[in-house]
């Protein structure tokens, strides 16, 4: 068995990489909170798809993806269908 050359120093890094991870302190994003705030009253029964299209950030003109291929909606290539796909996961 291969012995330690600096266990102390092992420990010592060990150790900060715990505390560290331990007293970390999450950001609290302002603009989800103000929209959350906004959206607490909406009935979300009388919402047919589930999806408020204001209640997130918009990165992709969503309304020319309506399910009809056309020249302005084929997506070429992947960073373009990223952020449509990451629009509707952070709804």
């Amino acid at each position: 068995m291969k012995k330690i050359k600096y266990p102390i120093k092992c420990i010592a890094i060990a150790l900060f990489f715990i505390s560290t991870s331990l007293f970390s302190i999450a950001q609290v994003d302002s603009l989800r909170l103000t929209l959350d705030n906004i959206f607490t009253h909406v009935d979300k029964s009388q919402v047919p798809t589930g999806f408020l299209e204001e209640y997130g950030a918009q990165f992709v003109n969503l309304k020319a993806f309506n399910g009809q291929l056309t020249d302005s909606n084929f997506i070429y290539d992947i960073d373009v269908w990223n952020l449509i796909y990451n629009d509707f996961k952070n709804r």
